[in-house]
């Protein structure tokens, strides 16, 4: 299995603190979660009814702007669907995935039998693209021409580009989104990451129908349980709070910033959802936050860079600060 944030219980333990002790800034999930009351439990006896998952289709397509001939389905989360798609390509393809990156498009793809290329340039035999937009953990973002060269070369080899918009959502307009409705495009979209509500487990793929049918075919019946069906669709259908919390992602993306910055590390990456910061005694300060009661994401294969989520609550961010202060190299 390929390594991951969010094991800030696993990291309090071996700190000798617990989980309420260790906070957690490994995952780049919002900080503030929409928040919303629920039916009854008399609601979720039945088996959740298409007619509610056409609904949130309609909230998805409306918030995420998706194009009216794009076909979308949903999974439990973007990860579920990214793990699907190498079943889609038949036989051994070279995929060409620019890293650093999230790593579950190499696992994933190689599981399935593909030759994965992490390296800066796209190989002339490439069957399959991915790019991050906004990339994890360096923050590149795409410049929509950029995208559009990689688009039409797929299109040539009939081949697939696949854009993980995982963290898009604060920023829409870099999102390729417009563009899709084809098969040899599929975006996935992530309600997990922007609306703090990871533990619902909501997802989508959105692409031409050919190739949206398929997965949804090897999903399944009932992608989506009817609670997160509830919670996902009052949450994209709620277009007030996603203008304020994108503002308030900003600015609390621009404190943290200014924390780390002060303290003389590199910023490798200022987005809304997560800060990267590099330097070369980054295990060092990585261990020097655990010891003081913060979980943040450092990579193996980048042993010089840290990903940090958001701080929402100013005594915690004020505690940050302070044991950001005490740090000597």
């Amino acid at each position: 299995m390929a390594e991951h944030g969010g094991n800030s219980d696993e990291a309090a333990k071996a700190y000798g603190m617990t989980p309420e002790q260790m906070y957690d800034l490994s995952t780049g999930i919002s900080p503030i979660a929409y928040d919303m009351v629920l039916p009854s439990s008399s609601h979720y006896q039945k088996l959740p009814m298409a007619s509610a998952l056409d609904d949130l289709y309609k909230a998805a397509r409306g918030a995420y702007q998706v194009p009216t001939h794009a076909a979308i389905c949903g999974g439990a989360g973007s990860q579920s669907l990214l793990g699907m798609l190498p079943n889609v390509m038949a036989g051994s393809e070279i995929v060409w995935c620019r890293e650093p990156t999230y790593n579950e498009h190499r696992y994933r793809w190689e599981k399935a039998g593909h030759q994965v290329d992490g390296g800066d340039s796209c190989p002339e035999d490439a069957k399959i693209i991915i790019l991050g937009q906004p990339n994890n953990p360096d923050g590149r973002l795409w410049e929509h021409d950029e995208i559009a060269h990689y688009h039409e070369k797929m299109l040539e080899r009939n081949g697939l580009l696949i854009i993980d918009e995982a963290f898009v959502d604060a920023m829409p307009e870099h999102s390729y989104m417009p563009h899709a409705g084809d098969d040899n495009l599929v975006i996935l979209r992530s309600v997990g990451k922007f609306y703090g509500l990871a533990g619902i487990r909501v997802g989508f793929a959105i692409g031409g129908k050919e190739i949206i049918a398929k997965l949804a075919d090897d999903i399944g019946p009932w992608p989506i349980s009817q609670p997160a069906i509830d919670i996902a669709l009052t949450a994209l259908s709620d277009h007030e709070w996603q203008i304020s919390h994108s503002k308030r992602l900003y600015e609390l993306s621009s404190k943290l910033v200014e924390i780390l910055a002060g303290a003389g590390f590199t910023i490798v990456a200022q987005q809304p959802l997560f800060v990267t910061i590099q330097d070369e005694s980054i295990y060092e300060f990585h261990d020097h936050l655990a010891r003081h009661g913060f979980w943040t994401r450092i990579y193996q294969n980048y042993p010089s860079m840290m990903r940090l989520g958001l701080i929402s609550q100013q005594t915690d961010l004020s505690r940050f600060a302070s044991v950001v202060s005490r740090w000597q190299k």
